[in-house]
Order: structure tokens, then sequence, then C-alpha cells
């Protein structure tokens, strides 16, 4: 079930139950396109190990297609997961049957029947939910992004919907005092966001304030002193007079003035920090990612100097009413909210529950932003030897010094963000049914789903277990993305 231009995967397993490696081919019959049909991409999943030694079937090389279909290796003794991955831009909207046929030398085919359901809705190129991961794709990379595999980390994060890239504080944090103001340096700046052209947001980790006492001073200015207000203030206006020359609003620009702020963090440098950034461009976004088990007993200043407010998903999903009614209530204050999660190993962290049902948790309490760590974070090795990761690998694809794969947490996140635009864009055909004076029932049952979608998804408290090996129904998402889909197509139908 997918709109035009949606991206959406199904998958099929095969076992070998023989003592010999097998070559199986793939090919469809009556659906468009068939044999090979050019909107279906398939991947040979292949088991990967990881360093707590329990392997997973989460990476996904792409299969080349042929004039007949997808060769498909099957190894003696084992599964093989074949996963396909449906991009229909040009398929007309109903409903395609067809079968998927697997065959091999000496046996007899495998004959599945697929339906593929086109709806008369076109997927937009840009999408609402922020989202990002610490991709750090400025300089020379950091993590597992090198000068080899950039290019492809970009294409590939940028084809999953990342539109709120991260940098490190080098692309700011480089400019000469000039009198009573300061001269930029702005190349690393510049290079990066011409790596992100249609970022709804730039996020910059600016590092400064923490325990260690950097950021306690600014260029020899002490911290919250009149000489160090007019720095700070010359520094971000320089900056956000450089944004607007490449035409970028100053509330384009998000700042981590200081990561996870916590019971023990002296907070007041970095609220002296917020303090003077506000008073200089109060456009520009403070962003904080606050980890108090107990938020209510933090400084109320940090989050009066904040405009978005990200709290852990994995912590508001232990911590009860309490925790999340203090958010609601900032966020009733006027405050944004985002959702982060940086739990790990990300292999081992179930795509469903933990990646794909983020983007459904933003949608039920109204926040506007989806956060990953770090989807280049490969513990420092590759992710196909994650022996040698230190620290573990957070990464949710699969990336070398070379290459970069695609991974089932990676597509996870991808359609997460896909089932979020499917309830913005019905809100909207709401809106314009209830602006054109209709009051129907196709009207009545949209308004409805619209305030039980998320609900109906998250309400089942295994959706908070989130390790992958956890049982639980993963079935929900889609089933109530289906409703989604079929009452647009009634409204539609009504329009008509």
């Amino acid at each position: 079930h997918a709109m035009r231009g949606e991206y959406r995967a199904a998958a099929l397993n095969l076992t070998n139950a023989t003592d010999s490696p097998m070559q199986a081919r793939l090919h469809f019959e009556g659906l468009p396109g068939s044999p090979a049909p050019g909107y279906v991409a398939v991947a040979e999943v292949p088991w990967t190990d990881t360093a707590e030694g329990q392997p997973v079937a989460a990476a996904l090389p792409e299969v080349q297609s042929q004039a007949d279909g997808w060769p498909i290796a099957v190894l003696p003794g084992m599964v093989r997961q074949v996963w396909m991955t449906v991009h229909a831009t040009d398929v007309e909207p109903g409903t395609h049957s067809g079968t998927a046929v697997v065959t091999c030398e000496g046996q007899e085919p495998l004959r599945i029947p697929v339906e593929l359901h086109v709806y008369p809705v076109t997927f937009p190129k840009e999408t609402t939910l922020l989202l990002g991961g610490w991709s750090y794709t400025n300089g020379g990379g950091a993590y597992g992004v090198t000068d080899r595999n950039r290019e492809a980390f970009l294409a590939h994060l940028q084809d999953r919907f990342v539109n709120a890239p991260w940098a490190t504080g080098s692309v700011m944090l480089k400019f000469e005092v000039v009198g009573d103001g300061v001269k930029l340096d702005t190349a690393e700046f510049d290079e990066w966001i011409a790596r992100w052209p249609k970022a709804k947001k730039y996020m910059v980790f600016l590092s400064l304030a923490d325990n260690s006492g950097s950021g306690r001073d600014f260029h020899g200015t002490k911290l919250g002193t009149p000489q160090f207000e007019r720095l700070v203030k010359a520094w971000m206006s320089a900056w956000v007079e450089h944004l607007r020359t490449k035409g970028i609003g100053p509330d384009r620009l998000g700042l981590l003035i200081h990561d996870e702020p916590n019971e023990g963090v002296d907070v007041e440098p970095l609220v002296v920090w917020a303090r003077a950034i506000r008073a200089a461009e109060p456009d520009v976004l403070i962003w904080l990612d606050p980890i108090y088990r107990q938020p209510a007993k933090a400084p109320p200043a940090l989050f009066e100097t904040s405009d978005v407010l990200c709290p852990n998903r994995p912590m508001w999903l232990a911590g009860g009413k309490a925790f999340a009614e203090f958010y609601l209530d900032q966020q009733r204050q006027g405050r944004t909210l985002h959702f982060y999660s940086c739990s790990g190993p990300a292999r081992l962290l179930d795509p469903y529950s933990y990646y794909r049902l983020q983007a459904w948790h933003c949608w039920q309490i109204g926040a506007k932003g989806s956060f990953f760590w770090a989807y280049g974070d490969n513990g420092g090795a590759s992710s196909w030897n994650e022996y040698l990761a230190k620290g573990g690998a957070y990464t949710p694809l699969f990336i070398d010094e070379a290459t970069v794969t695609p991974g089932k947490q990676m597509e996870a996140v991808r359609e997460s963000v896909e089932d979020y635009e499917t309830l913005v864009i019905l809100r909207a055909a709401v809106d314009r049914a209830k602006a054109a004076g209709r009051n129907d029932a196709a009207v009545a049952t949209a308004e409805s789903l619209l305030k039980t979608a998320a609900d109906g998804v998250l309400e089942d408290p295994a959706t908070g277990w989130l390790r992958w090996e956890t049982p639980k129904d993963r079935t929900k998402a889609d089933a109530v993305r289906v409703r989604v889909l079929q009452s647009l197509s009634a409204l539609d139908a009504g329009a008509k």
C-alpha cells in the first residue's frame, strides 16, 4: 500500500534445506513492468554478527536486476531473506495483482500472490517532520564519515528525508575580532550547507559551557561580562547577516550549546550563553536535549532560555506521567518539542518500535522533529565487522571507509517520516474539505482518524520494548496507515 512516489517494503524468506548452495531467481508476473519492474529494488539480506555475538539480518545490499529478474543466492542450511522496496512513481493508481515467482534449477517454481495498491495521492518531494542524526558531514567528517564515503553517505541520508543536518561547532567558531566587530571564516560553513541545499534547518553543536570550563570565556572575554555580551552579539549578528546572503533566515539555524545537561551539570554557563545569543539574535533557535530524570527539579532558566526542547524518547517512555506532563506543559508555554534517541548498539534495536514509532510518537504529542544518535557513528570500525567497534556502533545503516549500504533500521526511519507525512496530508485534505463546506461522512471519519491514529499504534505497552529480539505486534502502524490512505481516497472521491 503506497502513494505514488512513496517508498514501501515487503519481504519473503527462502530456506535452503540442502547441503549445497542454491542459485534462485526472482521475477514478477502480472504487475506493471514485469518481469523486473524498474520501481522495485531487491536486496539479498545477509546475516552479520554483532559485538554481542547476536547475529542479525539487517543489511540490505541491492541485487542488480537483469532482464528476466534478480539472481538470489541461498546458502545451505540457511534462510535468505529477499527484501523488496517499491517506489512506484509512474504506476497508475489502483490495485495491481500479480505473482512473485522464484525459480531454481531442479525445483518446482514458488509462486507467491502479490497485490500492489497505489493510491491517487502523490507523495511530496519535501517532507514536514524535521529529521536528523548528528551526521557531521562538515570538514573532513566525523566518526565513520570519510572523504571516500561522504558523497554516498550524503545521498543516502537525503534520499531518506534527512532535512535537519548537524555540523560540529568548527563551522561557526572560526573568526577574528576586528575592532568592535568580527571577521568570520565562513569557508567550512559554506561548504557544509552546500552539501545540504534542501535542508529545512541547519543544526550546529557548539559544545560550549561544559563542566571542564570550555565556553566560560570567549576569545578573551569572561563569561557574563559586558565585553562577553558585546562579542557574542557581534559574532551572532555577523552569522545572521551571512546566512541572509545565502537566502537562509535566522530561524533555520539551531544551536546546541551544551549536550545533554543533567543533574550533575552546572548549567549556569549554558544559560548565560543562551541569554546572550537570544539577546543578540532572538530568531536563532536555542535547541536543548536535557536528560534530567525529574525535569521538574531542573533549574527553570534552562528551559526558559530554550526555543526547542528535545527530550530523550526512551526516558520519556520510562519516566511515566510526571515526566511527560512536564514537557507537555513546556509545549503549552510555547516551546517546540522534538524527540531524540541515542540507545545502542543500533543493530540490536528494533526497526519498528525504536526507529519507526518515534515519528508516530511525535505526531501523538505534537512534536516537530525526530533525531537519532548517530547516522555516522560506526564505533570506529566497518559495519561489516562490528567486533572492532569501540563503545558500540550506533549507525542505523552499514558504512565502512568507502561504501554505504542500506540497513533495516534506517529504512524504518524513512518509513517513519512517510507515516508522519501521510497524517499531514490527511489533515490538509480535511482542512480543504471543510473550507469547501463539506461535512459528510468521509470528513467525519478522517477527523476521527487524525485524533486516534497514533493512539491506536502506540497503545500496546510492548511498543515501549525497544530491543529487536523482544516479541511484539509490528503490524499496527501499517494497518492504521492503510486506513489513513483509504480515508484520503474517500475524501478525494467525495470532492469529485
